[in-house]
């Protein structure tokens, strides 16, 4: 997971954002849900991980896109993150869709 962008890589709040800016958006989100311990609790339980191993998962491929889903899911949290960080709810579920994986139907 590469963070360390600069600032001309921060994504805009209003229009559909790269990858890059998706995964920069999913820390945020992750950041966001830290500064309540309630909402972390829940969003580790629901991913069954441990608390000790939160750091570990944030390796593996597909953290950052279920940090996407996980707040994509809840539309109360999905607004709550959105109206703090300034975004619109839109491009949280745009940042979701372009680290999702692309599946050929044929």
């Amino acid at each position: 997971m590469r963070i360390d962008r600069g600032p001309a890589s921060k994504p805009n709040k209003q229009k559909m954002p790269n990858v890059e800016e998706a995964e920069l958006i999913a820390v945020e989100v992750l950041s966001f849900l830290s500064l309540e311990t309630g909402r972390l609790v829940r969003f580790i339980e629901t991913c069954g991980i441990s608390p000790e191993s939160l750091r570990k998962a944030a390796e593996q491929p597909g953290f950052l896109l279920a940090i996407l889903e996980y707040v994509a899911e809840d539309e109360s949290l999905l607004t709550t993150f959105a109206v703090n960080a300034g975004y619109d709810p839109a491009v949280i579920i745009q940042a979701k869709n372009r680290l999702s994986p692309q599946i050929d139907p044929f």
